[in-house]
């Protein structure tokens, strides 16, 4: 039986092997791929914005997108990338392109080396941007309505990625493989008419809410998920998105979404999610329903919990995004994020100021100017600011992060739904780069960042888990509770404060840092990077006075075999 299945999978893929082409309409794109800047491109140029930053998205949709664009009306460097992503999009290798079945396969070889000067610096070029030294991305269609596939690889584990030693991105022994893959994998079914379309599919992870140039604060696509199943309509000017995501066993994020087009240029976003650590229920897949309506954060807590927390196994979580392409060649984009804030009628109490009001914004200007040797002058200002309890609740359950372990080194791996820089954070990102479009580019990037010390330590049991009263202790509104059944009017008093402060705190990890990167296409299946990294950081690891400083490198040969 076994050799009948190979023998029928060999036969399909040697019939219609469609390379790293696509495979249908069906068909997900993941969000790293550069189709979908590419289209950004495009759009800034001709001042016509699209849904492609909220990814990943089918073929399909993306085609749709594109068809929208008139080569034209483009540069001679915009009608370069309209016809790589015309090139990508309709160019099949099969030997029949008539076939039902499609069959594409496409297999990656990426050695990387890398060196870091200083120990007590943390990678730049870490877990989540490494590539695999070797992976195949697989894909089958039936007809365009249908596709699954996935990213199959060999990789390196977080805990040696991540090492303060590691040189390579090729595991060196049994103990450093990664066990979890494939970490992009999918199932979808659709249709996309000529001005709108309709899917559904499910995934594992690698979700991301707008294109920027740190990370998504509302959702980014290093958020390990167990799984999310997606419905999603779209047309050019309205698209509606509903979303169920398993974090982990008993943890789902329920979300929808409603983005809508104005005058072409402007683009609005509206998210509204619900996290809920208790099994999985029908109310939150009504469409039209707002969840903040059920009123459900008295639904799960026990009376111990009621009393400490006010409320818990549950999160209520609000994004709002905007882009504009009003002027050519320049995106305009922003996004907000929100897991908790007080109104000024839920101010009546004292203890309610000890709420942290927990929210984030990011805005950024992104230039693309077009040269006359058929590149692009590309330049980037982006700013982020993350409140200190930003995706925290009250205790780690019902926060908005991911906890996991490593099935071989048994290490705790998390992850924030949003920025990878976390919550407690402000930063400022700066970029230079010219980009000769397929072939080379070179860049500069210069990020400065204060970090507070709130972040994934306080989920750590052994300091935060109070056992004579069975609670977690490190929310301000929990220490306002605590010092109130103690009568200690001074512990009220820093719970207020706590709860009110803004800024980064306590003891702040000052950072500067700076990259040089370059990439060169060799051969259309050949691809050298390398980037050079300089980092200051004082109060390093939050250690008042802790003064480091130190380069890193990164080398990275890429050959697609097909």
């Amino acid at each position: 039986m076994k050799k009948l299945i190979l023998a029928v999978f060999l036969l399909i893929s040697a019939n219609c092997l469609l390379f790293s082409q696509v495979s249908g309409d069906a068909q997900m794109i993941r969000s790293e791929h550069w189709v979908y800047q590419d289209l950004l491109t495009l759009s800034s140029e001709l001042r016509k914005g699209n849904f492609c930053t909220n990814t990943p998205i089918t073929v399909g949709e993306i085609k749709m997108y594109f068809n929208e664009y008139d080569r034209d009306l483009l540069s001679d460097s915009g009608k370069i990338v309209y016809d790589r992503i015309h090139d990508f999009l309709y160019t099949t290798k099969t030997f029949f392109p008539n076939n039902f079945f499609k069959a594409g396969l496409g297999i990656k070889i990426a050695p990387e080396l890398c060196y870091k000067s200083n120990d007590q610096i943390d990678w730049t070029y870490n877990y989540y941007y490494k590539n695999n030294p070797l992976s195949a991305e697989g894909n089958l269609g039936i007809s365009e309505y249908f596709a699954l596939g996935g990213d199959f690889f060999l990789g390196k584990n977080r805990k040696y990625s991540n090492a303060s030693g590691n040189i390579t991105n090729i595991p060196l022994g049994v103990d450093q493989y990664e066990f979890l893959f494939p970490r992009f994998a999918y199932g979808s079914l659709g249709v996309t008419f000529e001005k709108w379309g309709v899917n559904v599919n499910i995934g594992k992870e690698g979700m991301q809410i707008g294109k920027t140039k740190t990370g998504s604060i509302i959702y980014n696509n290093t958020f390990e998920t167990d799984g999310y199943f997606q419905l999603a309509v779209y047309s050019h000017d309205v698209k509606y998105t509903m979303d169920i995501v398993e974090v982990e066993k008993n943890k789902f994020l329920y979300w929808h979404e409603f983005d809508v087009r104005l005058f072409k240029k402007v683009k609005i976003g509206i998210m509204e999610g619900a996290l809920v650590n208790a099994p999985f229920e029908i109310r939150f897949l009504n469409p039209t329903m707002v969840f903040h309506s059920f009123a459900f954060w008295k639904d799960f807590s026990t009376l111990t919990e009621d009393h400490y927390y006010n409320e818990s196994h549950c999160c209520s979580y609000l994004g709002i995004t905007f882009e504009i392409n009003l002027i050519k060649y320049l995106r305009i984009y922003g996004l907000y994020a929100m897991n908790e804030i007080q109104l000024p009628n839920e101010y009546a109490f004292v203890k309610d100021l000890s709420y942290p009001d927990s929210f984030g914004g990011q805005l950024g200007f992104e230039l693309k100017i077009p040269s006359k040797f058929g590149g692009y002058w590309n330049a980037g200002l982006e700013g982020v600011y993350c409140a200190p309890f930003l995706y925290v609740k009250q205790a780690p359950d019902w926060s908005l992060y991911r906890k996991r372990t490593d099935n071989v080194t048994w290490e705790t791996v998390n992850s924030w739904i949003g920025s990878p820089l976390g919550p407690d954070n402000l930063s400022v990102n700066l970029s230079f780069e010219y980009e000769q479009t397929g072939k080379w580019s070179a860049g500069f990037n210069y990020l400065f960042s204060l970090h507070g010390e709130n972040g994934f330590n306080l989920f750590d049991k052994d300091t935060w888990f109070k056992d004579d009263l069975g609670v977690w202790t490190y929310y301000p509104y929990t220490k306002y509770i605590i010092a109130q059944d103690a009568l200690d009017q001074n512990g009220m008093n820093l719970a207020v404060a706590e709860g009110r402060n803004m800024f980064v705190t306590k003891v702040i990890e000052c950072k500067h840092q700076f990259s040089l990167n370059g990439s060169y296409n060799i051969t259309s299946k050949i691809k050298v990077q390398s980037e050079i990294v300089y980092t200051l950081v004082c109060n390093a690891r939050h250690i008042s006075g802790n003064f480091q400083h130190g380069f890193q490198g990164a080398l990275s040969f890429e050959y697609n075999l097909f």
